[in-house]
């Protein structure tokens, strides 16, 4: 369809989504995968579809500007030099500017562009850059809003705005300039800037400033004295604001660090069901019934105060007591300087009394130095880590007619017999991660409609016969299958993938694992994961299997892939990759990524030129793939040419050449 009959009001409309930078990638904090996975921008192939594309979409393109290495800055800053440039004053039109590295050449483009109002630096210098006469050109400028990520504070007269990022610390050249600024008037603040004093009161200096309205400290971390904060009494404390948006509030207004008080008054009259939702929060379990833990949320929750507070809560009288008791157990907070002690003491008391083993909901202690075996009756427990062994003596204990809340557990069976009669006393459970385990005696006909709700099925080194109590199993819900045997149970994986294989959609097995039939069971799968840790010279049953046009996503969650080249990985890579591209691709036809645990980012061009990722990255999208990490960032940038791509290609070349 032609543009040419559209009028250039909505066409302009149009090209602006397609050519503006959003204010929410212009603002971003860096990250570590920022300077790899921002995709490159597509403004030159637009503005080439037509003149009058090109002379509507222009002066879009020229409104904010991303310079994220030094051969961007020193191409923008030649631009910027061109005789039709400065005849389009196409310099002036510039507003936002963000620059990452490639100093060298900002002093020229600060030259050129008087009418930027918001300002990004972000300091990646690399060996290059020079400063040099830097701080002379900054007064060409006078922004409005800076985005401060590492450097100083020019004189900037209309500066009002200074959000500084998450881990900027304020050095004390930095100080002065603050404190008179002299149209300044909101400061933000990380928890971890506003309390990194440096030879000097970082807050102190910025409330000094007339002009200054508001300091706002964005969140609140172990370093924020709120208590501290609210008795000062030199200025701070009438501009100084705690949280974001809606949950900002004055530091005057912000609820007392301490609350003990000698008289306290009578409780407000509220119906149970309201305190014990306030008890929750206030215990630090926040979900009423249930809360995933993971590792960030175990070392905020391990910090001794919190503990302490949990316990001083329900000492405030009878009623919280009885209200709070639950919350305390339901997830036990495990101080992380003494997990051991505080664990055993745990599970001593859950043993001896039945009422606080009901109680248990979440068991999570990740730093335990050898499981932790508990016989109590921990009826209500929702996530059993392996940590913890609690399966299947727990749904042993259950009485009759009665059924476990399991939802989430990874257990090592070793022996233990399994069958599906004790399976179908955790029809809630919706992860199970076992390791080892046998089948047991039935003793009647098996519960086939045991498990209603499993999604994830994980089977780590199996007895014999195990997957069969399985594969007996409707499983109307299972969608992800783990197996992590390479060798013998053919005939069982068979029969369990015949009986499952059409619901999956994702299946892990090892790289060495060779049954020809094995994908064509599994129609519907869109992620192959291999278990292995180092990437495979080949996967045979992906070569033996009919063309699977379902799988788009190869998977490695037990591989890393480092910023440093690793003597003989970068090799096991590359053919790896040469698998994929030469046959591997042809049985998987819809293949587009490969995924792996985690990447090591470069963060700035000097590490992303001789890095092992960046290779593999290189080698990936020349194939048609895409490398992406376990929160499916994919990575995006491939110029320059890495060193070690260069380098492979010259050891081919000397190859081909008998050298």
């Amino acid at each position: 369809m032609s543009t040419e009959h559209i009028p250039d009001e909505l066409l302009e409309t149009i090209l602006k989504y397609a050519l503006a930078i959003p204010s929410a990638t212009f603002e971003a904090w860096r990250e570590p995968f920022t300077f790899a996975a921002s995709p490159l921008s597509n403004a030159p192939d637009i503005l080439a579809v037509s003149k009058r594309w090109n002379s509507i979409g222009t002066p879009l393109v020229w409104d904010a500007v991303i310079l994220r290495n030094p051969p961007n800055t020193k191409s923008f800053a030649e631009a910027l030099q061109k005789p039709q440039t400065k005849q389009l004053r196409l310099g002036s039109r510039l507003r936002r500017l963000r620059i990452e590295s490639g100093y060298s050449h900002f002093v020229k483009i600060l030259s050129n562009t008087p009418g930027v109002s918001d300002l990004f630096l972000g300091l990646n210098l690399c060996n290059e850059d020079t400063v040099s006469q830097l701080a002379k050109t900054m007064k060409k400028i006078n922004p409005s809003r800076l985005y401060l990520d590492g450097i100083a504070l020019p004189d900037w007269t209309n500066l009002k705005t200074l959000i500084v990022g998450p881990d900027v610390m304020v050095l004390p050249l930095l100080l002065r300039p603050l404190s008179m600024a002299p149209a300044l008037e909101y400061v933000s603040l990380s928890g971890t800037t506003a309390t990194a004093n440096i030879d000097g009161d970082v807050l102190l200096h910025i409330a000094s400033n007339p002009r200054v309205k508001v300091v706002q400290i964005r969140e609140i971390t172990r370093f924020v004295n709120i208590p501290a904060l609210r008795a000062r009494i030199d200025g701070v404390e009438k501009k100084l604001y705690i949280g974001e948006g809606k949950n900002m509030v004055h530091i005057l207004d912000f609820p007392a660090g301490d609350v003990i008080r000698p008289d306290p008054g009578p409780l407000p009259e509220l119906p149970d069901k309201i305190w014990e939702r306030i008890l929750g929060y206030a215990t630090h379990v926040s979900g009423h019934n249930y809360l995933q833990m993971d590792a960030d949320l175990f070392r905020c929750a391990s910090w001794p105060p919190i503990n302490v507070t949990r316990r001083n809560i329900l000492v405030v009288c009878k009623r919280f007591y009885r209200l709070g008791l639950g919350y305390m157990y339901a997830v036990p907070h495990f101080a992380e300087q003494s997990v051991e002690r505080s664990v055993d003491a745990f599970i001593n008391k859950v043993q001896s009394s039945g009422e606080l083993a009901s109680l248990v909901r979440v068991l999570y202690a990740p730093m335990l130095s050898a499981p932790r075996r508990i016989s109590a009756p921990l009826t209500n427990l929702v996530h059993a880590p392996k940590e913890f062994e609690v399966f299947p003596q727990l749904v042993n204990q259950l009485p009759d007619g009665t059924q476990s809340a399991l939802e989430w557990m990874e257990q090592s069976l070793a022996s233990e017999a399994i069958t599906t009669s004790i399976l179908s006393k955790t029809p809630k459970l919706r992860t199970a991660i076992l390791h080892g385990g046998v089948p047991g005696y039935e003793g009647g006909d098996p519960v086939r409609d045991a498990l209603p709700c499993l999604e994830t099925l994980h089977l780590s080194d199996p007895g014999p016969g195990l997957l069969d109590v399985f594969g007996t199993m409707e499983l109307p819900s299972l969608r992800n299958f783990v197996f992590t045997r390479a060798d013998g149970h053919t005939p069982e994986l068979l029969r369990f993938l015949g009986a499952h294989g059409q619901k999956l959609l994702s299946l892990s097995i090892p790289a060495a694992l060779s049954i020809p039939q094995l994908l064509d069971l599994c129609p519907n799968i869109t992620e192959l994961g291999i278990i292995d840790t180092i990437p495979p010279a080949k996967v045979p049953t992906i070569e033996k299997c009919k063309p699977h046009r379902a799988i788009a996503r190869i998977a490695f969650p037990n591989i890393s892939v480092d910023s440093w080249t690793q003597r003989g990985l970068d090799a096991k890579w590359y053919d790896f990759i040469q698998y994929l591209s030469e046959r591997a691709k042809m049985q998987l036809p819809s293949l587009t990524e490969v995924r792996v645990r985690d990447i090591r980012w470069p963060i700035i061009e000097q590490e992303y030129r001789g890095a092992l990722c960046s290779c593999v990255a290189y080698f990936l999208h020349e194939a048609g793939l895409a490398l992406s990490d376990s929160s499916g960032v994919r990575w995006t940038r491939f110029k320059p040419i890495p060193l070690g791509v260069k380098a492979h290609r010259l050891l081919l070349q000397r190859e081909a050449l008998g050298i």
